[in-house]
C-alpha cells in the first residue's frame, strides 16, 4: 500500500500503523478505535461500530466520535481525551451507558517528535462483572449480619474469618478473635473432640455437633455446630455456623426437672398410674409402684410374661371376657365406656375390686391408666347394704306392729291403712314417680292413721254417727300423727304426708287449711287414696258405697277437694288397669 504527500516516509508509517491497528482491533470481541486529538476516527473494530449502532467498523472512519456518543458521556470523553493529550499518560475510567458498565482505556500514540497525535481507546464491558461483584458484597453483608456466629479457620484452627455475630457472642474485637485458634476457643471437655471433630469433617465433609466455647469474660457459652469442609483460596479449611443455645439448654433443663419432679410425685401417689398401648398385649412405658401392687403382682411378672393379662388374671375364661370388654370399650373412643367401677380381678381363691380411667394421649396410640384398689370401700359398701337390708326389715316389722296397734284398738277398720299404702303406691306409679319415691308414699300410707292410737277406744267403735266434739277428737289424729314422727329420720317426708292427707284443694281441709300446692305430692295421693279406700269399704254406722261411688265422689271433686292429676291417675288405674283394692 502506498500513499503520497508532503509527509513522505513518516506518512506512510501512519497508513502502515493505522491498517495494522485495524486488522488486529477486528480480532477482539471488546471495543477498540483510533482517532486523533479532535475525535475523528481513524480505525473502529467491529464490536465498537455495533455498540454505537453500526453495522461495522468502517463506517465510523472519518466520524467524529464527540458526534456519535451519546451526549451524557461526550463531556466526560473530551475531558479525559484532553488528560491523555496533557499529560500523556494513559487514563482508565468507567461509564455507564444503555444500562451497561464500560471499563475504558485511553492510550496516548506519539509521533516521532514525541506529540501526542491520536489515541487508541479500548472498551470492555464489565456489566457482569460488577453484577457478580454486587452480589458477592450483598452476600458478604448477609454473612456478616447473620444472626449465627460464622467463622472460617484452617486446619491448625486459626481464624481466617469471623462475622459480627461471632464477635458479639464471644465479646471479642476481630483484631482479638482472629488472634487467638480455635483450641483456645473450646473449654475443656469441648477441646479434646476436636481433633475428632475435624476428622470426621475430612472424612464425610461435614458434620453437626454440640459445643461449649468460653466468653471473653471466662463465662461458658453452650452452641450447636455446623461445621463443614471447603476451599479458601486454594488452601484447605472450614466453615464453622454455630448457634447460641443457652436458652433452649435451659428450657430442657426445666423440662428435665419438670419431669423428674412429675415423675417423683406419680411414683408416690397413693393410687396406680401407666402409660401403656392400646392394644391386647398392653405395653407399658411408665408403671408406677402402686399399679403394680394395686393388681397384686410384680413388675418382673408383667416383664416375664410379656402381657398384662396373663400376668394379672389367672382364670383363662375370665381373663378373656375382661380382656375383650377392655379393648372393646377403648376402641370405642368414648371417654364414658374407658371408665370403669368395681371391676372383679380374680386371683385363686382372692377376689379384689379395681377401680379404673383410662385416658388417650392426644396424637399418640397410647393411653395414661389410672387405677385404684376398691376392694376396701367395695366390701363397706356391701356391709352397709346388709345394714340398710336389716334396717328396712327391722323398720318394716316396726310399721307393722304399729298398724297392728292401731287396727287393734278399731277393729271396723281394720286392713284400711295397708289398702291406702298399696293404692297410693299404685298411683304413684302411674303418675310416673320413681320406685323410691312410690315407697316412702306407700309406707306412709301404711301408717296415716297412727295419730288414732291417741284417740279414746269407745270413740274409735262408736257404731253411730259422732258428735261433733267427738269428731273434733279424731280430727286430731293428723296432727298427732306428725308429733310422734317428726323426729323419725326417714328418707321421706313421711311425717309431712301423714300431717297433710286431710287437707284439700280448696283449702278446707284440716288440720293446717292448705291449699292447692301448698300440700305437698305425697300428701295429695294419700288423700285421694284414703278416699277411695274408705268410701268402697263397709263401716259400723253406714254400708259400703263401692268402688264406683268412691270413684264418682272423687271425680265430682276433681280439682276442687282433690288434686286433678292425681284423681285422673287414680280413674285410669280402676277403669283402665282393673286395679281391685288388695284383701287384709
Amino acid at each position: 500500500m502506498t500513499k503520497q504527500d508532503a509527509n513522505g516516509n513518516n506518512h506512510r508509517k501512519e497508513v502502515l500503523f493505522e491498517d495494522f491497528f485495524t486488522s488486529m482491533l477486528n480480532s477482539v470481541t471488546e471495543s477498540a478505535f483510533l482517532m486523533k486529538r479532535d475525535g475523528v476516527v481513524l480505525a473502529a473494530n467491529n464490536a465498537v461500530a455495533r455498540r454505537l449502532g453500526f453495522s461495522k467498523g468502517e463506517d465510523l472512519v472519518g466520524k467524529s466520535i464527540f458526534d456519535i456518543l451519546p451526549p451524557e458521556v461526550v463531556e466526560i470523553r473530551k475531558a479525559r481525551v484532553a488528560e491523555v493529550v496533557l499529560t500523556g499518560k494513559p487514563v482508565r475510567f468507567e461509564d455507564e451507558r444503555y444500562g451497561r458498565r464500560i471499563h475504558n482505556s485511553i492510550y496516548p500514540v506519539f509521533d516521532s517528535s514525541g506529540e501526542v497525535t491520536r489515541l487508541s481507546i479500548f472498551g470492555m464491558d464489565i456489566t457482569e462483572q460488577r453484577i457478580q461483584e454486587e452480589r458477592l458484597s450483598l452476600l458478604g453483608e448477609m454473612v456478616d449480619r447473620a444472626p449465627a456466629s460464622i467463622t472460617i479457620h484452617d486446619t491448625k484452627g486459626k481464624f481466617i474469618y469471623v462475622n459480627r455475630e461471632t464477635l458479639r457472642l464471644h465479646g471479642y474485637t476481630e483484631e482479638e478473635f482472629l488472634s487467638i485458634n480455635l483450641k483456645d476457643l473450646d473449654v475443656p471437655e469441648s477441646s479434646e473432640l476436636i481433633e475428632e471433630r475435624m476428622r470426621l469433617i475430612a472424612e464425610k465433609g461435614e458434620a453437626s455437633f454440640e459445643a461449649a466455647h468460653f466468653h471473653r469474660d471466662g463465662s461458658v457459652i453452650p452452641v450447636y455446630v455446623f461445621a463443614k469442609k471447603l476451599d479458601w483460596k486454594g488452601m484447605p479449611a472450614f466453615m464453622s455456623i454455630a448457634t447460641d443455645i443457652r436458652e433452649s439448654k435451659k428450657a430442657e433443663q426445666a423440662l428435665r426437672e419438670n419431669e423428674e419432679f412429675t415423675r417423683a410425685v406419680m411414683d408416690n401417689l397413693p393410687i396406680g398410674i401407666a402409660v401403656n398401648s392400646v392394644d391386647s398385649k398392653v405395653d407399658f412405658s411408665y408403671i408406677n409402684e402402686k399399679f403394680v401392687e394395686t393388681y397384686r403382682t410384680t413388675r418382673e411378672a408383667i416383664s416375664r410374661n410379656g402381657s398384662f393379662w396373663e400376668s394379672v388374671y389367672e382364670d383363662p375364661e375370665f381373663r378373656e371376657k375382661i380382656r375383650k370388654r377392655v379393648l372393646e370399650d377403648c376402641a370405642s373412643g368414648d371417654k364414658a365406656r374407658m371408665q370403669w367401677d368395681d371391676v372383679p380381678v380374680r386371683r385363686g381363691s382372692e377376689t379384689f375390686y379395681i377401680s379404673a380411667r383410662n385416658t388417650p394421649v392426644p396424637g399418640k396410640p397410647l393411653m395414661i391408666s389410672t387405677v385404684w384398689d376398691v376392694t376396701g370401700r367395695k366390701k363397706a359398701e356391701d356391709d352397709l347394704r346388709h345394714t340398710l337390708d336389716r334396717l328396712r326389715r327391722v323398720t318394716g316389722s316396726v310399721i307393722q306392729v304399729i298398724v297392728m296397734a292401731v287396727e287393734s284398738r278399731d277393729p271396723y277398720t281394720a286392713g284400711h291403712q295397708r289398702r291406702v299404702g298399696d293404692l297410693a303406691r299404685s298411683i304413684a306409679f302411674e303418675m310416673g314417680l320413681t320406685p323410691g319415691e312410690a315407697e316412702g308414699i306407700r309406707i306412709a300410707g301404711v301408717i296415716h292413721d297412727l295419730g288414732k292410737i291417741s284417740v279414746p277406744a269407745e270413740i274409735l267403735s262408736k257404731p253411730s254417727q259422732l258428735k261433733e266434739t267427738e269428731f273434733a277428737i279424731v280430727r286430731e289424729h293428723a296432727q298427732k300423727g306428725y308429733e310422734i314422727l317428726k323426729g323419725v329420720d326417714f328418707d321421706w317426708p313421711i311425717a309431712e304426708m301423714i300431717h297433710q292427707h286431710h287437707e284439700r284443694i280448696d283449702g278446707s281441709g284440716y288440720p293446717q287449711g292448705l291449699k292447692g300446692n301448698d300440700i305437698i305430692q305425697g300428701a295429695r295421693i294419700l288423700a285421694v287414696a284414703d278416699v277411695v279406700e274408705a268410701m268402697a269399704s263397709h263401716r259400723p254406722y253406714r254400708p259400703t258405697l263401692g268402688i264406683e261411688g268412691a270413684l264418682s265422689e272423687i271425680e265430682g271433686k276433681r280439682g276442687v277437694l282433690y288434686d286433678a292429676e292425681v284423681v285422673d291417675a287414680c280413674l285410669d288405674l280402676f277403669r283402665v288397669r282393673g286395679y281391685r283394692l288388695i284383701e287384709v
